[in-house]
């Protein structure tokens, strides 16, 4: 059951990779992905190899070279079929905070036909430069990467969620208080994009009409890309300087020793946050507790499953 505490992701995903979690195919990295993310994000399921008819036997289901595949996609109107399908179902999508395609060489894997072709020609690679087209900055992985960076992934899914629940309220007081809420968030993968946030908040009055979608651009583009290791140990640092007044002497050398295992690649950036976690929580610093770093997503997903220890 979806839990409602959180504001629910919209994730498209592939059809073949709920096939797979269903029937308990394929890699059972990216199975347990779809079966852990189910409960807390709504899942858009897509497959334009149906929806136009390419799984069907003689269809275009053959081995072929790449350069002969992309002949007869031409001859054939696909190419065509396939940029209208894609913006069609893009356009009809009313939100969409994240995407997973496969990485599989097949059309549509859960057909398992081999046509020998590219991984950069086939219809997941092709729906994911779309959406990209669309929506420069939206987190779009495939079923291989989504595993290695399972926490980065939900937390730009979750941060992109929980923009869109404020931005429905149309308060920049509201939009101030996300950005409060979420500064650790967002310095911890861009700082200077930061900066920015904060000096379009200080002139709200220059953007009456678009001041949710320069913030909404400048935050996917800030948290596009996986956390650098001085940002984390600022913003760890950042954390410690607001609790140690209340933390005993082993407290603090606990979470100063956690740096240095991050830094040491002996802990990741959500180990440590955890650790951070359960001081806060044990002295009751229920302003900490609420900040996005601990309160942006269900802890399901923030306490890395076992799945993720076997890659990482």
């Amino acid at each position: 059951m979806i839990q409602q505490r959180f504001p629910v992701p919209v994730v498209v995903v592939c059809s073949c990779l709920i096939d797979d979690e269903l029937h308990g195919r394929g890699d059972a990295s990216i199975t347990d992905v779809i079966a852990v993310l189910k409960a807390f994000v709504r899942f858009e399921h897509v497959c334009p190899n149906r929806a136009l008819g390419l799984d069907l036997p003689d269809s275009l289901m053959h081995r072929a070279s790449s350069s002969l595949f992309g002949s007869r996609m031409h001859k054939a109107g696909i190419s065509k079929k396939l940029t209208e399908y894609a913006r069609n179902y893009i356009h009809s999508l009313s939100c969409v905070d994240g995407c997973i395609f496969t990485e599989h060489p097949n059309l549509c894997r859960s057909q398992h036909v081999d046509i020998g072709i590219p991984v950069s020609m086939t219809i997941p690679a092709f729906m994911g430069r779309m959406f990209r087209k669309k929506y420069p900055f939206l987190p779009v992985e495939t079923d291989q990467r989504v595993v290695r960076f399972f926490h980065h992934f939900c937390q730009r899914v979750f941060l992109i969620a929980n923009f869109r629940a404020v931005r429905n309220k149309n308060s920049t007081v509201d939009l101030s208080g996300f950005h409060e809420r979420h500064r650790l968030v967002i310095m911890a993968h861009n700082p200077e994009v930061l900066r920015s946030m904060d000096r379009l908040l200080s002139n709200v009055s220059q953007y009456p009409v678009t001041l949710f979608d320069h913030y909404e651009q400048l935050m996917q583009k800030a948290c596009c890309l996986i956390p650098r290791s001085e940002n984390v140990v600022r913003v760890l640092r950042i954390l410690f300087e607001r609790m140690k007044s209340v933390l005993s002497e082993y407290e603090k050398g606990e979470c100063l020793h956690s740096i240095d295992r991050y830094l040491d690649k002996a802990l990741s950036f959500s180990d440590a946050l955890k650790i951070y976690f359960e001081v806060i929580r044990y002295h009751e610093l229920y302003e900490l507790m609420d900040d996005g770093l601990f309160s942006l997503m269900p802890p399901e997903l923030t306490d890395a499953p076992a799945f993720i220890r076997k890659v990482t």
